[in-house]
């Protein structure tokens, strides 16, 4: 049997250990921050303990034990796991700021191998364990097993004193028509009883409360709304959302990308808390699911991940812009003409006879040049990275 653990939110680790790592041969795996354990996840907040949790195998399956401080979580359960749970190809794992997708090849399905009805009858379930995962029938055939009463004498049908059947005429005394008019006095038995109803369900919310709800949050009169389709506007909006996850994910990668190009020294990492799915969720589907769904301590919510992505890009666009004018100056400060002629100084004495100054002009922007491109494997474009990096650091310390 094989097992695979794959962080789903993370591409790379600080510490470079393998963000997938694969079981086989009934071995086992500890997982923590610790660099004594299995597998190493880097939290510089202290949220994941030096152990965290153990995966071991037995009984033909690999069973986690979590043995840490804060907690494992499985299946975004805010309870964390208390006892040895048995890992199923599809499960989610929680440890601190990571998610963990499972994959086995056992075929496990806790749902599809669960215990069958008949496994209850024997251990005396109670009535509202048994019940909750039962069908009407076999409810029925467990009311006359309880009673004591055998099928057939259940089935029987009861007579009353004259040998009638009592069913037929509890029948026949709702289906036959009143022979009084109402008001008047007859039979108790021929009046129909009253009908009684319960009052009526709340009314949910609608569509239209939706769309009001929309235009009161956007800023937008109601008119706006109040003649297009709720459902056809309730697609746009939908497909609206995802076309704004999809390209401010490309566009924060984009920006990740460059920092990396760039070696800039500040880099986003994950951390235990507040963490913005447009960044870390693996796909689209996944920072939705995270945006829309339940929240949770671990990610922000969509209002706060949306303002928190377009403030980094802002704040990317403008440090790029400043890092690229300070780079520029600090490479060609030193080559300008001015810097040229002051440190070639005047023509005096023998200087003036056997060079021109001209000459030796040249031979230092030269000398200058060599310096900054020779140290470099792309010449003067490596010396432009440098100094981009620098300024673009030093303009991010000052935000």
């Amino acid at each position: 049997m094989t097992l695979i653990l794959t962080i789903e939110n993370e591409r790379s680790l600080p510490n470079g250990a393998p963000i997938r790592v694969r079981l086989s041969d009934k071995r086992g795996l500890d997982i923590g921050r610790s660099s004594n354990v299995d597998w190493t996840l880097p939290d510089p907040t202290r949220f994941i303990s030096g152990k965290h949790c153990e995966v071991r195998y037995r009984d033909e399956a690999y069973w986690l034990h979590d043995v840490s401080t804060n907690g494992t979580f499985l299946n975004d359960d805010p309870r964390r796991i208390q006892a040895p749970y048995r890992l199923c190809h599809g499960d989610r794992l929680t440890i601190g700021p990571y998610i963990v997708a499972v994959e086995t090849d056992d075929g496990y399905d806790p749902l599809t191998d669960a215990p069958l009805l008949g496994s209850k009858f024997e251990r005396g379930t109670t009535d509202a364990e048994w019940v909750a995962g039962t069908d009407a029938e076999a409810i029925a055939a467990h009311a006359n097993d309880k009673t004591g009463v055998p099928k057939s004498a259940s089935s029987t049908k009861p007579l009353d004193a004259h040998g009638k059947d009592v069913q037929a005429l509890e029948m026949q005394a709702w289906t036959t028509p009143d022979r009084h008019p109402r008001g008047t006095a007859g039979d108790p038995g021929d009046q129909q009883p009253e009908s009684r109803q319960g009052p009526a369900p709340e009314k949910g919310p609608t569509l239209d409360d939706f769309l009001r709800r929309f235009a009161a949050a956007a800023g937008v009169p109601e008119h706006i709304l109040a003649r297009r389709d709720p459902l056809s506007t309730a697609d746009e909006l939908g497909s609206l959302m995802r076309i704004a996850v999809e390209n401010i994910t490309q566009l924060l990668n984009a920006r990740v990308q460059t920092k990396r190009f760039v070696r800039a020294s500040s880099q986003t990492t994950i951390q235990a808390l507040d963490n913005n799915p447009l960044k870390f969720a693996p796909t689209y589907n996944d920072a939705l699911k995270i945006m829309l769904g339940p929240r949770t301590s671990a990610y922000l919510d969509a209002k706060r991940a949306f303002e928190s992505a377009f403030t980094d890009l802002k704040t990317h666009q403008i440090t790029t812009f400043s890092a690229m004018q300070q780079a520029v100056r600090m490479l060609v400060e030193d080559l300008e003409p001015a810097a040229i002629q002051e440190a070639v100084g005047p023509e005096t004495g023998l200087a003036a006879l056997f060079s021109s100054r001209k000459a030796r002009a040249w031979d230092m922007y030269v000398a200058r040049w060599q310096a900054k491109s020779l140290r470099h494997e792309d010449g003067l474009m490596d010396a432009f990275m440098l100094y981009f990096a620098e300024c673009y650091d030093r303009a991010k310390d000052k935000d």
